[in-house]
């Protein structure tokens, strides 16, 4: 099963990541966690990826959300 495709279970590596990701979004653009959180899970529906994919380019510093208009 491929949890990052959304099928089977949630890995704490996807977490630790998303949560690393929500800090990096929360800095960049200068707001609380539960709105970066927010802006990432509204992200990746918009673009029609999964979240842990948009997390993990956020983490390797290939997506910036203050530079991408988000």
């Amino acid at each position: 099963m491929d949890a990052r495709r959304g099928h089977g279970p949630v890995l704490i590596s996807d977490l630790t990541t998303s949560a690393s990701c929500a800090r990096m979004i929360a800095a960049q653009l200068g707001v609380p966690m539960s709105e970066a959180f927010i802006r990432l899970r509204a992200k990746a529906f918009a673009d029609h990826r999964p979240l842990a994919e948009l997390a993990d380019q956020v983490v390797a510093r290939h997506l910036r959300f203050d530079l991408a208009g988000d």
